[in-house]
């Protein structure tokens, strides 16, 4: 297993030297996708009713970094998509609590990578995209 497959600040830097390195969002979500990870965060979001995407947002600890061509790395944020088979594992959270959780990054996720960076024309900010499914609470 690799460091930062447990570890979120780890991943953050990872992430972010490759793509100061130049690797683009395929080279990124072949490096990166495939891989089960274990991260912690704070739940803002529950969407466990939903007929078609059950997901639940998850607030991740962040230290600013800026990335190549000056933009400000954002990644603050993730959301979890969750299967039917493990959403009791999700029960009894409630927003605003602390959690861990384990989850596979897509390699892809249709025409979309499971890793991405966008940015904005005329904006000074670049936001991390994870692709995160089969998202169980650990503990």
């Amino acid at each position: 297993m690799k460091a930062w497959n447990k570890d979120w600040h780890q991943f953050y830097e990872d992430i972010v030297n490759d793509f100061n390195e130049g690797l683009d969002d395929a080279a990124l979500s072949r490096k990166y996708g495939g891989y089960t990870v274990r991260w912690s965060g704070t739940v803002t979001d529950l969407n466990l009713e939903s007929q078609s995407l059950l997901s639940v947002g998850i607030a991740m600890d962040v230290r600013e970094k800026y990335i190549s061509k000056g933009y400000k790395f954002i990644c603050n944020a993730v959301t979890l998509f969750i299967d039917d088979a493990l959403k009791s594992t999700w029960n009894s959270v409630d927003i605003g609590e602390v959690v861990e959780f384990e989850a596979l990054i897509y390699v892809k996720n249709g025409p979309f990578h499971g890793v991405r960076i966008s940015t904005f024309p005329g904006d000074d900010s670049a936001i991390l995209l994870l692709g995160l499914h089969r998202a169980k609470k650990v503990a």
